[in-house]
């Protein structure tokens, strides 16, 4: 499910703005409210100094409490949510990520179409830019939901339309909109890769990649070649179509180039597009294979990026590779055993089909070399050996 709703940076004063929600926050240990929520609390009637002396909220990291206003009038809000930002020692660009993700699910559970928030974290020191990037990068990761086949009412959809950032520093806007729009196009980005991963390997097959790079090209700028397996053929890329052999579905191998007219240097992204890897001959246990449609995370981590390197016009030539297939056991599929000769003519022979990745690699990595790049990031889910060594809140690099 893609991510819309529309997001606006006011300069102006929280207190008077009113509406269905409105979202101020509260640093850790603190007995009164300051700053913007100070105003708030004396436009409402003092509903969140209230909550503070009963100690119903304490303002650790991600904490949320959702109050009623006992005064009515024109400016005061239907709600007022108060959001913990931790200890501001504490309080870092990745924490106000989290929050916007805090600040997402409240959004989500609340349903509501309009809100207004302050930028969280901004009593911390930190970059006004920086701030509000990060809180609306999470809030794009939080509002993310992959519900596109669920037909009996589970899927949510998302209500909220319209988001405004209120600042009362009007020195402080501009940034926070450059910060907001930045977060606002990587948030998108990301999700694009999400929604590639999530999606089912019946559908998200070769063909369907190549499809979504073709729609990407054409939305954001940037040229889009898929060489046919035919022209793989002509390039030599046996290690890459040695792989291919067992799928009934075409391999396709993409190639995404965003080129501005003086670019500062080149920078080739590599991303591994098994679309689905059962393994091959050497195929994997059965517990755990539906997660196998993952497999082609590092090629959908490409697609997302090259979408946010042309929209925001980076200065830099990035050219994104991604050689997509299935690996799977067939009649015609690749043994252990077998040798195969790669793009750049080193023989190689397999000892087990369930080391796919490298093989479709290292043919897109030779063809890489054409670009002449001063960098190649490659991006795969190589092993799972990598996550038993690292756990999940580490990537091997």
């Amino acid at each position: 499910m893609e991510v819309k709703f529309k997001l606006s940076v006011e300069q102006g004063d929280i207190a008077a703005i009113g509406g269905p929600l409105v979202v101020v926050n509260l640093f850790e240990g603190v007995k009164a409210p300051t700053g913007a929520t100070a105003a708030l609390d004396a436009a409402v009637g003092g509903v969140v100094a209230r909550a503070l002396a009963s100690g119903d909220f304490k303002g650790s990291a991600g904490e949320t409490l959702v109050l009623y206003p006992r005064v009515a009038g024109r400016g005061v809000p239907e709600r007022v949510a108060l959001l913990g930002l931790g200890k501001p020692e504490a309080l870092d660009l990745e924490t106000v990520r989290r929050l916007g993700g805090t600040l997402a699910g409240l959004l989500r559970k609340l349903k509501v179409r309009r809100a207004a928030t302050v930028l969280h974290g901004g009593g911390a020191g930190k970059p006004a830019r920086d701030l509000a990037q990060a809180l609306v990068e999470g809030l794009h990761y939080g509002l993310y939901r992959y519900d596109n086949y669920l037909r009996d009412g589970r899927a949510e959809p998302l209500v909220l339309e319209h988001l405004t950032i209120v600042e009362r520093q009007a020195a402080k806007v501009k940034a926070i909109r450059e910060g907001a729009a930045r977060g606002m196009s990587l948030g998108s980005a990301v999700n694009e890769a999400r929604e590639l991963g999530n999606g089912p390997s019946n559908e998200v097959t070769p063909s369907y990649l190549a499809e979504a790079a073709k729609r990407l090209g054409r939305q954001f700028g940037f040229k889009v070649t898929v060489l046919e397996k035919a022209q793989c053929e002509k390039l030599g890329m046996g290690a890459f179509l040695g792989v291919a052999r067992g799928a009934a579905a075409p391999p396709k191998f993409i190639v995404m180039e965003h080129s501005p007219a003086r670019p500062r240097g080149t920078v080739c992204l590599v991303g591994k597009a098994i679309t689905f890897d059962t393994g091959g001959i050497s195929i994997k246990p059965g517990e755990g294979m539906e997660l196998m449609k993952f497999d082609m995370g590092g090629g959908a981590a490409v697609l997302g990026a090259m979408r946010f390197v042309a929209e925001n016009k980076l200065p830099v030539k990035v050219v994104g590779i991604v050689p997509a297939t299935f690996n799977m056991p067939d009649g015609d599929a690749y043994k252990p055993g077998d040798i195969l000769t790669s793009m750049a003519g080193v023989t190689i022979e397999v000892k087990n089909t369930d080391a796919e990745g490298r093989l479709i690699l290292c043919d897109a990595l030779a063809y890489a070399e054409r670009f002449e790049p001063d960098a190649v990031i490659d991006l795969a889910t190589l092993t799972g050996a990598c996550v038993i060594a690292l756990g999940s809140s580490a990537s091997g690099v």
